[in-house]
């Protein structure tokens, strides 16, 4: 058979591999394997203590969630210093004085303190109340509502 009439099974031509593209789609895979870093969620912590005459509370309030609202860093640098905390004691303990309400109890501030955990600092509100709270009073938390609505507070 002449070479002129020889049939050969064509191949089709294959597209160049653009190297852009196969950067762009790995790097879109390994974005997708990547594990999500997550916000560590708004939490407060409320340890009540219920004596015959009276009841105690220990309240701790993440300062990072304090700034959000309250604006705890008054120069500005993301950095909290002992004055800027000790100059918002008043501002802290108004805000959560207003948003905690149990029926029969009017809670005072006692003290304040500071506290290191592995998830950032906590102001520490000592609270008492001239009352006996029962292990099933109805609590009306609010602290954090009109700007978080994922907040809790988390009660011992």
């Amino acid at each position: 058979m002449p070479a002129s009439m020889r049939c050969e099974a064509s191949t089709p031509a294959r597209r160049p591999v653009r190297p852009l593209r196969v950067a762009g789609l790995l790097l879109g895979i390994a974005m997708l394997a990547t594990p999500a870093q997550a916000h560590k969620s708004s939490d407060a912590y409320l340890f009540f203590d219920a004596q015959a005459s009276q009841t105690t509370l220990r309240w701790d309030i993440a300062l990072r969630d304090l700034d959000v609202v309250l604006r705890l860093d008054a120069d500005g640098n993301r950095a909290l210093t002992w004055g800027e905390i000790r100059s918002a004691w008043p501002r802290i303990d108004a805000l959560a004085l207003g948003a905690l309400v149990v029926p029969g109890c009017r809670f005072e501030i006692q003290g304040h303190a500071l506290e290191q955990r592995n998830d950032g600092a906590y102001a520490v509100l000592q609270l008492r109340a001239p009352c006996q709270m029962a292990a099933s009073a109805a609590l009306h938390y609010s602290l954090f509502a009109d700007v978080d609505p994922t907040h809790r507070g988390i009660v011992r």
